[in-house]
């Protein structure tokens, strides 16, 4: 995962960093990544998404641009302020464990997901969820706060 890590791009090598540099406490930094913003994301089942892919190098690129993407949708729907630096969200991913990287990086999703999003479930809790087209319409239609996954390999994603 190391080796993985260091093949990031450095955007995104950075942003996953300060991410996981953020622990919820109010004054608690780390020395070489001292944010002090928050909420703070707890990407549950994040460890055990990386542990899945074993020693394939490619997977473990694959899983951190996976966990990229988690946490990227999260700091869209919760963006880092001062204020919030003592509040931690959950971020629930168990539903990504079980699914191949390949697969769900090649677009279709497997099972014929279309897509993949974080939905927002209340102020401090938020799940990965396989969602369909109808499902994505009409969630738009209710106001339902979420983000789709983008799941991507290189460093593409809008600036928040």
């Amino acid at each position: 995962a190391v080796q993985a890590f260091n093949s990031l791009p450095r955007a995104d090598a950075q942003f996953l960093s300060e991410e996981m540099a953020r622990t919820g406490i109010r004054g608690q930094v780390f020395q070489n990544d001292p944010v002090r913003s928050g909420p703070s994301f707890l990407l549950y089942y994040g460890p055990a998404i990386l542990q899945r892919q074993g020693m394939d190098l490619r997977k473990h690129e694959l899983a951190l641009n996976l966990l990229l993407a988690v946490y990227w949708a999260g700091r869209s729907l919760w963006p880092a302020v001062p204020e919030q630096e003592d509040q931690v969200v959950t971020l629930h991913a168990g539903q990504l464990i079980t699914v191949d990287m390949e697969t769900l990086f090649s677009g279709n999703g497997g099972d014929g997901i279309i897509i993949w999003v974080l939905h927002k479930l209340n102020s401090t809790e938020a799940r990965c969820e396989p969602w369909c087209p109808a499902k994505l319409n009409t969630s738009i239609a209710d106001g339902t706060a979420f983000r789709a996954l983008e799941l991507q390999q290189k460093n593409t994603r809008v600036t928040l």
